[in-house]
């Protein structure tokens, strides 16, 4: 455990150094690029609810596919993270549904958005400091949604993330849970198989 623990150390520094360095037009050329391909899977698995979070510091940008679902009328939920490393996720009807949040991240205003549930007709899009071509995703440490994902297995779970994220082999924790799909700008890296 330990030594999982100082190599998830070193990967979480030396992947974040890496993803801090790309320029906004990098960012912005990738992002287009798996977004396309993202939204592709959504039109065609015909997911009925998209859970996703709010793209920072780097991320693979989401307000592409935030908007698209909005515009297809696609349950779009956003999480909320709780001082118990809890989160949920709450449907947005609009970006002005979104307030900043934890370390200024945008995150639904729960005093006006309905909490969601995941069910096997969702689609989960899922952040990471870095992803492993078998499927298993490195957080930032939080745990937060793999406890979210513990109790929800049906959730369709898709990593996204950029090809300079993608790491030969991860350390793996009993409670870490495995990705469905990963994409990059470069396609889908690992895909485990859809069932529609």
């Amino acid at each position: 455990m330990e030594i999982n623990s100082t190599q998830k150390k070193l990967i979480r520094t030396k992947v974040l150094r890496q993803r801090s360095s790309l320029s906004s037009s990098e960012i912005e050329r990738k992002g287009e690029c798996i977004t396309a391909t993202i939204l592709s899977l959504i039109e065609e698995c015909d997911f009925k609810s998209v859970l996703v979070y709010s793209d920072f510091r780097n991320e693979v940008p989401t307000s592409g596919i935030i908007e698209y679902c909005l515009n297809h009328h696609i349950n779009v939920g956003l999480p909320c993270s709780f001082k118990d490393h809890t989160m949920k996720f709450y449907c947005i009807d609009s970006f002005k549904d979104l307030i900043s949040g934890y370390q200024g991240i945008l995150e639904p205003d729960t005093e006006k958005c309905k909490e969601m549930s995941g069910d096997d007709s969702a689609l989960m899009i899922l952040p990471g400091v870095a992803f492993d071509k078998s499927g298993r995703r490195l957080g930032y440490g939080g745990g937060f949604y793999d406890r979210y994902l513990a109790v929800r297995p049906e959730i369709f779970k898709l990593g996204v993330a950029y090809d300079l994220q993608i790491e030969e082999l991860l350390p793996k924790d009993d409670f870490d849970v495995l990705m469905d799909m990963i994409i990059t700008e470069s396609g889908i890296l690992y895909n485990k198989g859809i069932d529609n």
